[in-house]
């Protein structure tokens, strides 16, 4: 059973359980190979797949690997610089009103596809797995002075006990349209649990796209070497007016639009190549680490916004 601190009957019924269910209709066009022995053309097939997406509280006993691998994943290549188990235990603690919801398919027992989570700052000030990452995401402010100097201030009021860090993550298929509840629920048990947070720092991902340094695979062994040059100079010049930059969680749109301070800033360490995260023909992905500071009345009204904007299949 999921721990809760409150112990209300209405808390019980409303967030115990917290299952939410979405069907989701995914379309694919499969297109049968002839064979030798049956040449008769087969029609398109159109397949439905129906998803559940159930909203459960964070679960200690089950939860632990799935949210060590979300933080993993949202940390980028600088992961190594941080516990990320005694970040995972911070999330499921008890003590610290285990604030937040997972999303799964198979159960309360299953392995979760999404992970929404609140980490108060009041109750683990001696924590080094947690100073460890505050005084990242420090540094990290300092490429923006006007954002480092509010981080600093809100982080400074009574030891940081007003703000909260928003851990949201997925796998890449759990489509966005999911956060409105979430966000809706989390909000919920904060005004609930913790009604003196004035501040949250959601740590976010999104990526740039970045024209391929490789040469294309249709290129031959007979190009002269002056052709080859030519290639790499329009391929250096893509790369240089074609940056853009993208988001893994659209929902952090609104958020920005909504923030007190928000930037994109660089990982530290960088352990694989740019070519290697392709995802089209001529362009790599670089991750960037986003951090978007906002009021808490704010992120409220970004609620409506995001029902609005993500609105369920």
């Amino acid at each position: 059973m999921p721990k809760r601190t409150a112990s209300e009957k209405d808390q019980e019924e409303k967030l115990s359980k917290k299952v939410i269910q979405d069907e989701i209709e995914f379309s694919d066009d499969d297109e049968e190979l002839d064979s030798d022995e049956d040449n008769e053309g087969e029609g398109d097939d159109n397949e439905i797949i129906n998803v559940d997406f159930d909203f459960f509280d964070l679960n200690p006993e089950i939860d632990f690997h799935g949210f060590r691998t979300f933080l993993k994943q949202l940390f980028g290549d600088d992961y190594k610089k941080f516990d990320l188990s005694g970040l995972a235990n911070i999330i499921l603690d008890p003590k610290n009103t285990s604030i937040g919801s997972t999303i799964k398919t198979d159960g309360k027992d299953g392995d979760p596809l999404a992970l929404l989570a609140l980490m108060n700052l009041k109750n683990y000030k001696k924590s080094s797995s947690l100073n460890t990452l505050i005084e990242y995401l420090v540094t990290k402010a300092q490429g923006n002075p006007e954002f480092y100097i509010i981080l600093k201030k809100v982080l400074g009021m009574n030891g940081g006990e007003k703000v909260g860090l928003i851990i949201n993550e997925r796998i890449i298929n759990v489509p966005v349209e999911v956060t409105p509840p979430l966000f809706k629920l989390m909000m919920e048990e904060v005004n609930k649990q913790e009604p003196d947070l004035k501040y949250f720092l959601i740590i976010s991902k999104v990526y740039k796209l970045v024209a391929s340094q490789l040469s294309d695979d249709s290129d031959s062994d007979s190009d002269d070497n002056s052709n080859k040059n030519n290639k790499a100079k329009k391929v250096k010049k893509n790369s240089e007016n074609q940056e853009e930059f993208d988001y893994f969680h659209y929902e952090d749109m609104i958020f920005e639009k909504n923030a007190m301070k928000f930037d994109k800033f660089k990982y530290d360490n960088k352990l694989q190549d740019t070519d290697s995260r392709r995802v089209f023909s001529e362009y790599g992905i670089d991750p960037y680490l986003s951090l978007i500071l906002i009021e808490k009345s704010k992120l409220e009204s970004s609620i409506p916004q995001l029902e609005e904007a993500f609105k369920p299949f």
